[in-house]
């Protein structure tokens, strides 16, 4: 190979600058697209937020009135059909880990004579897609029996706020929300909001 053509097949300097700045260039378009995104996320959940106010602040005002088949199908279940009474209200699903530890403390509530027959305990499970055969079965396999469970029709939950679960709401015997927030509940809390509803 001649010194002449050695100098041809090697690139100049002048050649070779653009190619060490198109990296940091690209970086840089990365960047601005991952920026772009993570403020789209954050005014979609701002609109969220306006359009939905969070699940407690409807505490004092009077309960949204619902009808809702049973997962047994043995007709509805409404909340006028409690009027009267403390009702509990249990959003939940059967993917969600901690509505499966709020429905044992809430079946442990149950066993407690002393607040037997002083409240009412309706199951919502949320899932508007899922077969009732197979929630059926799911609580079935838990011995999770003496609930009585509701198919939430979409509109009930939206009504209620649930936007997260567990979603615990408790209604007074007076038709007001006494108490309304999301997560899971020890026994003994539980009990302590049942009782604070029926004064």
């Amino acid at each position: 190979m001649s010194p002449s053509d050695a100098d041809d097949s090697a690139p100049s300097p002048r050649e070779a600058a653009p190619d060490a700045d198109q990296e940091p260039a690209s970086r840089d378009v990365v960047s601005w697209v991952i920026g772009g995104l993570i403020v789209a996320l954050l005014a979609i959940n701002a609109v969220n937020l306006l359009k939905s106010p969070p699940v407690g602040d409807f505490v004092g005002e009077p309960a949204p009135a619902f009808e809702l088949e049973r997962l047994e199908g043995e007709g509805t279940v409404s909340l006028d059909d409690h009027r009267g009474e403390i009702v509990v209200l249990d959003f939940w699903a059967t993917w969600c880990p901690p509505c499966r530890e709020q429905m044992r403390n809430l079946e442990r509530l149950q066993r407690r004579d002393a607040l037997d027959d002083t409240y009412t305990l309706l199951s919502i499970n949320t899932e508007t897609s899922k077969p009732p055969k197979q929630i059926r079965v799911f609580l079935n396999k838990r011995g999770w029996n003496n609930f009585t469970t509701l198919l939430d029709d979409g509109a009930t939950s939206d009504v209620y706020k649930v936007e997260t679960l567990p979603t615990l709401v408790v209604v007074g015997p007076d038709g007001k929300v006494r108490h309304a927030d999301t997560g899971v509940h020890p026994t003994d809390e539980l009990a302590s909001i049942v009782r604070e509803a029926q004064n």
